[in-house]
């Protein structure tokens, strides 16, 4: 009988001392995980002693260094008839989205003696929060040359491409032949894809503009393809008239939804 509760005593030490062990791995391994996903979560705009453009927290003054003017004549390169220059500053949650279009404005002004106010477009993008950015300099601005004219609109990282009521040829217009040239060369040395949509305004049956929609969107997709790119790249759908972005009560907004939109995955 004596050994018999020895035995068992031995047996319910053993089982707590693997219980604890158990439950200190687990504990350890969850500690780590949770400590190695806090630090991969983070993505910091912290400022570096390269980067020409930076700013201090609640502030909207940007600061430049000694680099800005050659940062400046690099982005002046892109400049060209129907460009139009796209300023995208960062923001924090917890100082508002305001303070974000507020810096890409004060930007702005670093490019008036060579840019024209109205071929300036100011955006703002939220960057995640990180502990030193209140008591450190941040950068994470983005400078993009988008093509902005009557035939081609990008965005939100689309081109918007126009098309005259009824009709599936694009437009005879140089500025569309040269971007779509310059789209196929981009795809070079890449894996990237094109999505092609068509829409349409809506004037007439669901079905013609369904099937008009798909028309306009191969048009785009056979230039593309005779400029070099490969069929399997390119993916062609029709929305008809379904999804229009203006109003459909005046002919410039009907103008607007006669369109293929194109974008680069």
């Amino acid at each position: 009988m004596k050994k018999l509760l020895a035995l068992i005593v031995i047996l319910l030490f053993l089982l707590l001392v693997w219980f604890t062990k158990s439950h200190y791995n687990e504990c350890c391994n969850n500690e780590s995980k949770a400590k190695t996903k806090e630090v991969e979560k983070i993505v910091s705009p912290v400022a570096k002693k390269e980067d020409p453009l930076v700013y201090d927290w609640n502030s909207d003054k940007p600061i430049t260094s000694e680099l800005w003017n050659t940062e400046k004549s690099k982005i002046l390169l892109g400049k060209s008839s129907g460009k139009q220059l796209q300023i995208v500053c960062p923001y924090f949650k917890e100082e508002g989205s305001a303070i974000g279009l507020a810096r890409a404005k004060a930007v702005a002004t670093l490019f008036a003696d060579k840019i024209d106010v109205n071929n300036i477009e100011l955006k703002a993008k939220l960057v995640e929060f990180y502990e030193q950015a209140k008591t450190s300099r941040f950068s994470h601005t983005e400078f993009n040359w988008l093509t902005k004219n009557k035939n081609i609109q990008e965005v939100d990282n689309k081109a918007l491409i126009y098309f005259p009521s009824n009709s599936n040829k694009k437009l005879k217009n140089e500025n569309i032949n040269l971007y779509l040239v310059n789209v196929a060369k981009s795809l070079e040395g890449n894996n990237k894809k094109i999505s092609l949509t068509g829409h349409t305004d809506n004037q007439g049956a669901a079905k013609a503009n369904y099937d008009l929609a798909l028309k306009r969107a191969n048009t785009i997709k056979n230039i593309l393809v005779n400029n070099g790119v490969a069929e399997n790249r390119i993916d062609v759908s029709s929305k008809g008239k379904d999804t229009p972005i203006a109003t459909n009560d005046t002919e410039e907004g009907r103008q607007k939804n006669r369109r293929v939109e194109l974008e680069i995955k």
